[in-house]
């Protein structure tokens, strides 16, 4: 009962992270139609990034807001220099996919060549108008201090990460998402909730390196159930 309990508790933990990276992802996809792979790499960069400070006698904390403020530049950045001229080219989704991927190496690729491969570990549309550009601009500039945010708890309640690290848990970000429905800020706060405390939960019952399958599954169930998600609108 007591392990059942504890796990209850650490999924509750994973769900938190889960949910900040979730509704990030979420939105930016929601609002930009961008289903950027790169979110993970942006958040391990801000974790390694905060870490530097940190080793260097920077508070944690400042390290925090100094890793949501670059997360926060880096996403715009990515919008505006990669993303957008690939859109008003009229690439389609799967070149989007793939461009992000790109940006994922890249990014893992500098963090790990900085890191030099070492785990390291914490002690502590076309032609948019200019309005809508702004909102668009916005919404990559919030998303991206999520992201810089979830990415310093991820590698805090991790106690070790590498470049890669946030791989999987990039898969766990899109099973919250599309459990709750794509575009839904509640429902990516939802699905995050189901799928911690399904993967920590489940760990009790069966070998803990399976515990993720438990969240391919939920996807799989709620996409053949309700395509939209938890909280999306039925078409």
């Amino acid at each position: 009962m007591s392990v059942f309990v504890a796990s209850l508790g650490f999924g509750l933990v994973t769900a938190s992270v889960l949910a900040i990276a979730a509704v990030g992802f979420t939105l930016q996809f929601g609002v930009t139609d961008v289903l950027n792979l790169a979110y993970g790499a942006v958040m391990i960069f801000g974790a390694f990034l905060a870490y530097l400070l940190n080793e260097n006698g920077v508070s944690v904390w400042i390290g925090l807001l100094a890793a949501v403020a670059a997360c926060t530049i880096l996403s715009v950045l990515m919008n505006s220099v990669i993303y957008t001229p690939f859109q008003r080219r009229g690439a389609s989704p799967i070149t989007m996919v793939i461009v992000s991927l790109g940006m994922t190496l890249i990014i893992e690729f500098s963090v790990g060549a900085l890191a030099g491969g070492i785990p390291v570990s914490y002690t502590m549309s076309n032609g948019p108008t200019f309005q809508a550009g702004r909102v668009i601009t916005t919404t990559w500039a919030l998303t991206g201090a999520l992201c810089g945010l979830a990415g310093v708890i991820f590698a805090i309640n991790s106690t070790s990460f590498q470049a890669t690290s946030t791989d999987v848990f990039l898969v766990l970000i899109l099973a919250a998402v599309f459990l709750g429905g794509p575009g839904q800020p509640y429902g990516a706060m939802l699905g995050a909730l189901v799928i911690g405390l399904a993967t920590e939960v489940s760990a009790v019952f069966i070998p803990a390196d399976y515990k993720y399958v438990i969240a391919f599954v939920a996807l799989l169930v709620m996409l053949g159930v309700r395509p939209t998600g938890l909280l999306g609108e039925r078409t």
